[in-house]
């Protein structure tokens, strides 16, 4: 017989609990967290660039693929920079994987370079799903500068949050540059370059009934392919 051998990790919830008046009280936020995560694990199906899902052991944790990679915001500020080629694939990818994500009903909720791995491959694995959410769910705060200023409005597309959240990642990668804090759309328009620029003007859009959805039609041509379009 044989046998595949897999990397993995086990991501383990940090649920803290403590009795008052003879009642146990969770950390609601780390038991909806985990609870997300696993409902996206099991909802989404496999994509190349979402991390692997293997299973989840009772009282124990998450078992994920260990990606063997760095981080994106560590690739965004590190020199020598990331060339354009490489900065137009990564974006590629992540328009695909996010695309595929909300084609299942569901949002990612925390789009940031923290989040997304670079493999030994180069590929983009997309990781920490606990802010994922359904339209009507109400919404975790995502991480700053790419929480959308409408972020907290539960009744609207939870999905368009993920596009202000990439628009501000994508300036990010164009600008070689980790935002610290947050900017309007205005400024954002203005910091915007012309890699990215359109996309970024799309998916930031303040009113967001104006706001653009991620679809595939958003992937950009390689290098060479520009003319042709």
């Amino acid at each position: 017989s044989s046998s595949d051998l897999y990397r993995a990790v086990i991501k383990r919830p940090r649920v803290d609990s403590f009795e008052v008046d003879g009642r146990i009280l969770w950390n609601d936020f780390d038991v909806t967290s985990f609870a997300r995560e696993l409902r996206l694990l099991l909802t989404v199906p496999r994509h190349e660039n979402l991390v692997e899902f293997y299973g989840h052991i009772d009282g124990v944790g998450l078992v994920i693929q260990a990606v063997n990679g760095v981080r994106l915001d560590t690739k965004i500020e590190t020199r020598p920079f990331p060339s354009d080629t490489f900065k137009l694939g990564w974006a590629n990818q992540l328009i695909r994987v996010i695309h595929h994500i909300h084609s299942s009903g569901l949002s990612h909720g925390d789009i940031s370079p923290g989040n997304v791995l670079i493999d030994s491959d180069g590929n983009v694995k997309l990781i920490d799903f606990g802010r994922s959410a359904l339209a009507g769910e109400d919404l975790f705060p995502a991480s700053h500068p790419f929480t959308a200023p409408d972020n907290m409005h539960s009744s609207h597309d939870p999905s368009l949050s993920d596009s202000y959240a990439l628009g501000v990642l994508l300036l990010c990668l164009e600008r070689n540059e980790i935002l610290e804090e947050m900017v309007t759309s205005e400024e954002l328009a203005e910091m915007a370059l012309p890699l990215f620029g359109q996309l970024i003007l799309r998916y930031t859009a303040a009113d967001r009934h104006a706001r653009s959805n991620i679809a595939l039609s958003d992937v950009l041509p390689a290098p060479g392919e520009f003319d042709s379009r």
